[in-house]
C-alpha cells in the first residue's frame, strides 16, 4: 500500500509539474506563443466573461496640449495620451524571472482583447500615425495589461 501511495504521489507530482508552463527560460516569442496559441486565447472575449462580471479598466488621460478654444461654440481641441490598464488572468505568466514587463510590438495589439473606449459628444477625432501607430503595449507577469495610445 505504501508503495502504491508513493507511486501515485510521484505521478501526481509529475503531472502538476509537466502541466504548468515554465516561463523562466522562455524567450518573448515563446511566451507569446504559449499565451496566444497553446491556450486558444480569443481576443473577442473579455477577460472576465466566463465569471459573468465586468472587467475593471483604469483610464488615465495625460493632456499634452489644450488649444483652439472657441467660447462661442464651446469647441476646443486637445492632444492627449490615453492609457488603459486592466487585468487579464488568461495572459499571466508568473514563473517568468524578469521583473520588467514584456513590451510588445504594436502590430500584436490586434491579437489581444482591448476595451472599447469612446468619448461622448465628440465632434471629431484623429489618431497620431506618422511613421508607425503611436501606441505602447505592456504585458506584466500577473496578467496586467497596459495599453497607451
Amino acid at each position: 500500500m505504501e508503495h502504491l501511495l508513493l507511486t501515485l504521489t510521484g505521478i501526481l507530482g509529475c503531472i502538476v509539474r509537466c502541466d504548468g508552463t515554465n516561463y523562466s527560460t522562455m524567450t518573448r516569442k515563446g511566451i507569446l506563443d504559449s499565451l496566444l496559441l497553446n491556450r486558444n486565447y480569443d481576443p473577442r472575449i473579455p477577460p472576465d466573461f466566463d465569471r459573468d462580471v465586468p472587467t475593471n479598466v483604469t483610464l488615465q488621460l495625460h493632456i499634452v496640449s489644450f488649444h483652439s478654444v472657441n467660447e462661442r461654440s464651446m469647441d476646443f481641441t486637445m492632444t492627449f495620451y490615453l492609457r488603459r490598464t486592466w487585468m487579464d488572468d488568461r495572459l499571466a505568466f508568473p514563473s517568468y524571472t524578469r521583473s520588467e514587463p514584456l513590451e510588445l510590438d504594436t502590430r500584436f495589439v490586434d491579437k489581444f482583447w482591448v476595451p472599447d473606449i469612446f468619448f461622448r459628444n465628440e465632434k471629431s477625432a484623429a489618431v497620431h500615425n506618422i511613421t508607425v501607430p503611436n501606441r505602447l503595449f505592456h504585458l506584466y507577469r500577473n496578467g496586467t495589461v497596459m495599453y497607451s495610445s
